[in-house]
């Protein structure tokens, strides 16, 4: 099967404006995304699809194929179906890597799909153990609930699952709790029926997109990292992550 990563780039996150041109280490942020995602051996190639002359014009810098897609798309997977179809694209599985994940590796990427292709789902993402009180109770953090055969039972913004009798100091102790890292990967026919469906109630509720597809019963394959990944949703967020990539990248 053949693979297309496209990364949907947005200008106008409402708690960081102008998130993908945030510099870190000297680069924009979009940018150590991209560079991370070339690095990956099972993709055919990588495109940005994005809704702003100004992330195109900065991409084009670097050296990356961009595509201009409408502002008004519902999310990122809607946004990367739309640049795939319009392009005329014809790869079996789409690899969608959220703009704000930096700290990605190419050998992430592939060991997500590697292990997708093996499975029988219809989109597959990746989760990591959480181990701080920080990340547990940071409604940015988003965590997922995991069945046995490491499929997605529930993502959401609230602590989940919920220690009854247990101090929440001392949860970490007794429960083993996944945040969600934000790539997906689908088969053709899974993104097709995701952005056919209405965004659902939950997904409104939450504001997570993948609860759309979990409501309309589509099965969503885990494959568990241990890599130091942070998303940058907040400007706290995007210190903390300038602090790690220049330890990295003096």
């Amino acid at each position: 099967m053949s693979v297309v990563a496209i990364i949907p780039a947005r200008y106008g996150s409402k708690r960081l404006p102008g998130k993908p041109l945030k510099e870190i280490a000297g680069k924009p942020l979009i940018y150590w995304v991209w560079v991370s995602s070339k690095k990956s051996k099972l993709t055919d190639k990588v495109i940005i699809a994005t809704d702003d002359i100004r992330i195109e014009e900065e991409c084009s810098k670097f050296g990356a194929e961009c595509y201009s897609t409408p502002s008004d798309l519902k999310s990122g997977s809607d946004r990367a179906m739309y640049a795939y179809r319009n392009l005329k694209l014809d790869n079996d599985v789409i690899l969608s890597i959220q703009c704000d994940e930096p700290l990605i590796t190419g050998d992430l990427l592939d060991s997500l799909i590697a292990s997708f292709l093996q499975s029988n789902a219809d989109v597959g993402t990746i989760v990591k153990r959480i181990n701080d009180y920080e990340d547990l109770f940071n409604p940015s953090v988003v965590k997922v609930v995991l069945r046995t055969d490491f499929s997605a039972m529930y993502f959401s913004r609230s602590t989940i699952p919920y220690l009854r009798d247990v101090k929440k100091y001392e949860w970490l102790n007794y429960g083993v709790f996944w945040k969600h890292i934000g790539i997906y990967i689908y088969k053709k026919a899974a993104l097709e029926k995701f952005i056919e469906l209405p965004q659902s109630s939950l997904e409104l509720a939450e504001k997570l997109e993948q609860l759309r597809l979990l409501q309309a019963g589509l099965r969503i394959h885990c494959v568990e990292t241990d890599l130091e990944l942070m998303g940058v949703d907040t400007s706290e967020d995007l210190a903390r992550v300038r602090s790690m990539i220049s330890k990295t990248n003096p």
